[in-house]
């Protein structure tokens, strides 16, 4: 007998998103969903507790676009995770030091199965200015236990 949850609104850490999906006693796939989300709004609500303790909000524009698919199946013993994620026309001001990061775009995904030496955080077409100047690259990281983190990048970061 499978549970179905249609689309429906949920909210975390007071971010709007979209959640639907189906369980059965053998397999499940949930989906959870996020378009045209303030950057600023993003990095203020997901910050853990300590840094917003001592970090003011942080300033900033652009968009998040953000999907999540968790699932498994009968023969899986932790669930799947794949995540792809986008921001576009980023802006962040650091509040103690306000250091500037403007131009910020990338598109990513995180893949895992439950075991950190198999996960993976893909950044592509990542490009941001700072006061140093231009940069752009792609970076792969795996194996979160021992990270090993692979990529070409192009200019500096002050």
């Amino acid at each position: 007998f499978p549970v179905t949850i249609q689309n429906s609104k949920v909210h975390i850490a007071e971010i709007p998103f979209s959640m639907g999906g189906v369980y059965s006693p053998d397999s499940m796939r949930f989906d959870l969903n996020a378009k045209e989300l303030p950057l600023a709004e993003v990095v203020n609500k997901l910050s853990i507790q300590p840094a917003q303790n001592e970090l003011a909000k942080y300033k900033g524009s652009g968009t998040v676009d953000f999907n999540l698919l968790l699932s498994s199946d009968s023969n899986a013993s932790k669930p799947n995770v794949l995540c792809n994620f986008k921001e576009t026309n980023g802006y962040l001001q650091e509040p103690l030091k306000r250091t500037k990061i403007s131009k910020l775009s990338l598109e990513g995904s995180y893949m895992g199965n439950g075991n950190p030496k198999a996960d993976q955080l893909q950044l592509n077409n990542l490009q941001f200015s700072t006061i140093a100047g231009p940069f752009s690259g792609n970076l792969d990281i795996t194996d979160f236990m021992s990270p090993k983190i692979l990529g070409k990048e192009k200019g500096g970061v002050d």
